[in-house]
């Protein structure tokens, strides 16, 4: 087992702190006396507005390169003295594909412009 270094409970915070700003979906809505129902009714309608404006444009990219695998020979010699052999590998592994949605960041744009501009702030 590999020993883990030790990191202390209050830099795991800063640390936390620093990384969870930058991940999208963690943001918190708030607008003085709005109540939970009355976010996610202005998130679900800014949403629609987002979606309405920009439609989401899929496109196909290659995540992954195609590879051989390694070939690798194992020969053994039986109880006879005669030696018998074995290859393995050598087999094509295609290129891996992903999609992603590449209108995405401006309909975050147009969401969040409508959450400000229903009074909404990011907490």
């Amino acid at each position: 087992m590999i020993p883990q270094p030790r990191i202390r409970v209050r830099s795991r915070a800063v640390l936390l702190a620093m990384i969870l700003p930058a991940l999208p979906g963690c943001t918190s809505w708030v607008r003085p006396g709005a109540t939970p129902a009355m976010r996610d009714a202005a998130i679900a309608r800014c949403e629609a507005v987002g979606y309405a404006n920009i439609p989401p444009n899929m496109v196909s990219y290659q995540s992954g390169g195609g590879y051989t695998t390694p070939r690798e020979r194992r020969c053994r010699t039986d109880g006879n003295g005669v030696e018998r052999c074995t290859t393995t590998g050598g087999e094509y592994r295609p290129p891996t594909y992903s999609t992603r949605d590449t209108n995405k960041p401006a309909r975050e744009a147009i969401f969040r412009d409508c959450m400000y501009r229903d009074g909404w702030h990011e907490e």
